[in-house]
């Protein structure tokens, strides 16, 4: 992640394969609810590369970019998403893999 633009970098075809995930993670402002999220990145054998919390929401809504690198190839996203997802107080998860130069999945949680 650039220091100076907040984004991530464009990554040569080779790289991208250990390039940080974004996820980007909408949640009430629930105590707590940034920790449980961390706290799921790791138990799922997941490094946390990055995080951040933009303020300003409307109301008790939160909205958190965090950047992820898997410690190995068994590392399952789709299963890092549904247990995020299964969160008290998680609103949506969506989820930008640079390797698929899109964003690949996005949720609203119920």
């Amino acid at each position: 992640m650039s220091a100076h633009t907040g984004t991530v970098p464009i990554l040569a075809p080779g790289e991208r394969d250990h390039a940080p995930i974004r996820l980007e993670l909408e949640m009430t402002g629930a105590e707590g609810c940034a920790v449980r999220a961390f706290g799921v990145i790791v138990r799922r054998g997941w490094y946390l590369v990055a995080a951040r919390l933009h303020p300003g929401l409307p109301g008790d809504k939160r909205r958190m970019t965090v950047e992820v690198l898997r410690r190995d190839e068994s590392r399952s996203l789709e299963t890092l998403k549904r247990q995020l997802e299964r969160l008290y107080d998680m609103e949506a998860v969506s989820v930008y893999d640079p390797a698929d130069d899109a964003q690949i999945a996005q949720s609203e949680s119920a």
